[in-house]
């Protein structure tokens, strides 16, 4: 599928950034080449400049230890299909047989090839009081998204490493972000609340979003699916399960579709998001869903203190203004 013009101009803006920053030491490498591996710009869905309010969504770090731990060759990786490998998986996926595919699309990031990050999104959609009955299958949903990891290069190691708190695994990433956000401008920013905490993160997004909502949330992944840290939201669980049931029949349509996760794990994370919602801040003041709906997008709303792996009762008297800064971890 040929580039659009937004890839084009991203991919050279990466491109440009390889050779004056140069990779990391402990990125991976490219097999084939034995350089390493490029780093990727976001999935941009065909729709995505189209839409009244743009929202983008980034996870926080590809895992490759399935390629380190494999010598079979991958052109994804190690051809320069690596620079757009996101774009380039969703067309894979789009082009294979209907029948007996994965039911949601496969971009290289794990989080939303789950379904776990599409549903999370949705469900701000629908709590927000947007237009969420016009999002159609995940395909169609995807194609008015962006979606990419904050982290673009994946640790050589061969078990999946969380790097969200190291400071010195996150910096290298942090141009990308910026030639990211200069171009994409969303509207909406779904983000991993452990990084945006890093100061420098915040900041670079506050300053590049001046006029965004951010939401930042806990990763969608097993260890916090299944973990202590969302025991809090068990009651309000079963509440969303039967809301979504009756108001929202196409999200518990989409979360009986996800494998491998508790489902009583995921709506605690809906209840998550719910609460990450309710105690938005809008210039230091705090204001209910309720509130923000009219105004959106609102000038730099952060949604949480996303980072400090906090209770709900812990983060809403915390919660950061936009000229609040976030102290570093």
């Amino acid at each position: 599928m040929p580039l659009n013009e937004k890839q084009s101009e991203l991919i050279d803006a990466y491109q440009s950034l390889v050779k004056k920053e140069g990779y990391p030491d402990w990125a991976v490498k490219n097999r084939k080449t034995n350089g390493y591996i490029n780093p990727s710009i976001p999935y941009i869905g065909e729709k995505y400049f189209t839409k009244k309010r743009k929202i983008a969504i980034y996870a926080m770090a590809e895992s490759l230890t399935y390629y380190l731990n494999s010598n079979d060759e991958n052109p994804l990786l190690e051809s320069d299909d690596a620079w757009n490998r996101h774009g380039v998986s969703f067309t894979h996926w789009l082009a294979s047989p209907q029948e007996g595919r994965h039911f949601f699309p496969d971009v290289h990031i794990q989080p939303i090839n789950s379904g776990g990050l599409l549903c999370a999104a949705a469900f701000i959609l629908y709590k927000m009081g947007w237009d969420f009955n016009s999002i159609g299958e995940p395909k169609d949903f995807l194609s008015e998204l962006v979606v990419a990891h904050y982290g673009k290069f994946s640790c050589r190691e061969k078990t999946s490493k969380d790097y969200a708190r190291n400071w010195k695994l996150l910096r290298p990433s942090l141009p990308y972000l910026e030639k990211d956000l200069n171009v994409l401008q969303p509207d909406v920013l779904i983000f991993v609340g452990t990084i945006f905490r890093h100061k420098q993160v915040a900041k670079q997004i506050r300053s590049l979003l001046p006029n965004s909502t951010i939401f930042p949330i806990y990763q969608f992944a097993p260890r916090i699916i299944h973990g202590h840290l969302l025991a809090e939201f068990n009651e309000r669980a079963g509440g969303l399960e039967k809301e979504l049931a009756d108001k929202f029949p196409l999200l518990s349509k989409w979360t009986n579709k996800m494998k491998g996760y508790n489902m009583t794990g995921i709506y605690r994370f809906y209840a998550h998001l719910e609460s990450v919602i309710n105690s938005a801040s809008v210039g230091g003041k705090e204001q209910t869903s309720a509130e923000l709906k009219p105004s959106l997008p609102s000038p730099t709303t952060t949604a949480s203190v996303g980072g400090k792996e906090q209770t709900s009762a812990e983060l809403k008297p915390s919660l950061p203004s936009p000229t609040t800064a976030i102290s570093s971890p």
